[in-house]
């Protein structure tokens, strides 16, 4: 009964692991899109823009 008890306790654990790990990616994932630089709009009406 204490195997399988610690055996239960061993997944639970990585259940919560890969849990916390999607947890960071996601976070992470939306840290990174509040670094993209984001261009205000250029209105192009009789215009040519160059870059």
């Amino acid at each position: 009964m204490a195997q399988w008890a610690k055996i239960e306790e061993r997944r639970a654990r990585q259940r919560l692991r890969l849990q916390l790990e999607a947890i960071r990616q996601t976070v992470n994932a939306a840290e990174a899109v509040d670094d993209l630089e984001v261009h205000p709009a250029r209105h192009r009406r009789n215009a040519i823009w160059l870059y």
